[in-house]
């Protein structure tokens, strides 16, 4: 994660790498002086490690309390060379090869610096499986309502620390009747980002009822 500051202007760049998916998620916002976009992105998302660039002072310093807060392991990132072959690094890694096939993720300038950070700190090139197997996208941050710190902690949203995936003291808990990790973590997602958009909310009723009143469809996959 970077931040660059202008003015008043602070504007916050993010690469999400999933280790699992083998997968880079770009986005780049304007945040307010609160960084409540950042919060809940952070929330929301739940990554084990931010790795974080960010300029000496009072405005670097809320964002790493932010972190911290947001219970993240915190990697302060202070020297790396932003001005590498980003894009050459990037089409080693990527399964089409071509970066250029990502215009839109390309012109995000804060965010593909955020992805030099990943490259570097997670050490992706020194894995030869990392190779022409990954993907990378834009992570869409409007298509999910924002919920802060106090949302989460009011609604009993997620297990609180040394609570399991199904203590029903959560919602998470009550609701998690996953057979796989994959299934729990997908669940965590959904209820920890609830869509935006009317469409989406209904093709994932639609997908649940199908699930539901389905006998036989229901048992090829139980």
């Amino acid at each position: 994660m970077i931040l660059k500051l202008a003015g008043n202007s602070k504007k916050v760049g993010i690469c999400l790498h999933s280790e699992h998916k083998k997968s880079l998620e770009v986005c780049e916002f304007e945040d307010n002086d609160y960084f409540t976009i950042l919060e809940a992105f952070l929330l929301q998302n739940q990554p084990h490690t931010c790795y974080l660039h960010v300029p000496t002072g009072v405005v670097g310093d809320k964002m790493k309390s932010l972190v911290k807060n947001c219970n993240i392991a915190l990697v302060e990132v202070t020297k790396i060379n932003l001005n590498g072959d980003r894009d050459g690094d990037l089409d080693r890694l990527l399964k089409k090869g071509d970066l250029k096939r990502h215009l839109a993720e390309s012109k995000m300038e804060e965010a593909m610096k955020a992805s030099t950070i990943i490259v570097s700190q997670c050490n992706l090139l020194a894995d030869d499986e990392n190779y022409k197997s990954m993907t990378i996208s834009q992570y869409l941050i409007d298509s999910y309502m924002r919920l802060d710190n106090a949302v989460f902690a009011a609604l009993n949203l997620l297990p609180r620390p040394g609570e399991g995936l199904r203590t029903p003291t959560s919602l998470v808990g009550f609701l998690n009747k996953c057979r796989t990790s994959v299934g729990s973590r997908r669940l965590i997602r959904w209820i920890s980002q609830p869509l935006t958009d009317a469409a989406e909310i209904k093709a994932r009723h639609d997908i649940v009822q199908l699930f539901s009143e389905d006998d036989i469809f229901r048992s090829t996959f139980f």
